[in-house]
């Protein structure tokens, strides 16, 4: 997946550079309410939401040790929730729930159980402690994504039964203005190197994976809730899992917390339109040129071809 290609070649050209320095008062924004909120306020709000939504960059440790530490937080006020993984498909589950049979309180070899280093996501060592923070609170852990055996049908019309289409959320277009905007993400997020004639199953696929991501949550939810660990992308509440969410089960009480990386230099939260309930700032990172990693790798793919 174009996600996975992207991130896996993070960090193979880093530009040198400082990170800015946050001001801890400062790194919790309410789009909403165009004002910053302090730790506890947020955590507040995180606490009282039973369907939490945690968007990440796949790459940055920063993101993940704030996703265990919002999950730990919740277990500290007695909160067990379903925890659910973009990053591991639905039929792997029956693999999770061995595996915990067995290892209960450790999260060290999960990621050989999911046959992670093989899925395309970055080192399993970085979402260890988000795993192992939910382990420790005794909250189970889902394979929350649409499995790989209906990944090609998904992005074809028809390609599914009418049933698991409208599961999915394929059964009703996104309105234009919508559809538009997936669209030139996905071409951005393929630094323009995606085929035209890919881009609609492209975009059949990223619904299908948002919907499947609702449909796990409220499958799987406890009694508290339950929380998602996913791209920045799956959280928007304009076009992703949220959306898929409030169709699914209309008046379902959610919050979208994405985790963002500060631009270098800092520029005002209140010049961008977040599509987040709160967005949470961690320090800017090198640049990194993802897209001539891109370029090459394809370049290489396309040299190989007969």
């Amino acid at each position: 997946m174009w996600r996975r290609t992207i991130f896996a070649l993070a960090g193979l050209l880093a530009v040198s550079g400082c990170a800015v320095a946050l001001d801890p008062e400062r790194t919790i924004w309410s789009p909403a309410e165009m004002r910053h909120l302090s730790e506890s306020e947020a955590l507040e709000r995180v606490a009282s939401t039973p369907f939490l939504l945690l968007g990440e960059s796949h790459d940055n440790a920063d993101h993940h040790r704030l996703q265990a530490r919002v999950i730990r937080e919740l277990a500290a006020r007695g909160q067990k929730r379903a925890l659910a993984f973009e990053m591991i498909e639905a039929d792997r589950q029956p693999a999770i729930d061995a595996y915990l049979k067995s290892h209960p309180v450790s999260a060290d070899a999960l990621g050989e159980a999911v046959d992670w280093a093989r899925r395309g996501w970055p080192d399993y060592d970085l979402y260890k402690p988000v795993f192992q923070a939910g382990l420790d609170g005794g909250w189970p852990i889902v394979g929350a994504n649409l499995p790989k055996s209906l990944s090609k049908p998904a992005g074809q019309p028809g390609g599914l039964a009418a049933n698991e289409e409208k599961r999915l959320g394929l059964d009703k277009p996104l309105p234009d203005p919508v559809r538009n905007e997936l669209r030139q993400n996905l071409i951005d997020g393929h630094c323009g190197l995606l085929p035209e004639a890919a881009l609609p199953a492209m975009m059949r696929l990223q619904i299908a994976w948002d919907g499947q991501m609702a449909n796990r949550m409220i499958e799987t939810a406890t009694r508290d809730g339950a929380v998602l660990i996913a791209g920045a992308e799956h959280v928007r509440k304009d076009r992703a899992v949220p959306l898929h969410l409030a169709r699914l089960k209309p008046g379902l009480q959610t919050l979208s917390v994405a985790f963002r990386e500060q631009t270098d230099p800092p520029s005002p939260p209140e010049t961008e339109n977040w599509p987040y309930d709160l967005v949470w700032f961690t320090p800017s990172k090198p640049a990194v040129d993802h897209c001539k990693g891109l370029r090459e790798r394809m370049e290489r793919k396309g040299s190989s071809r007969p």
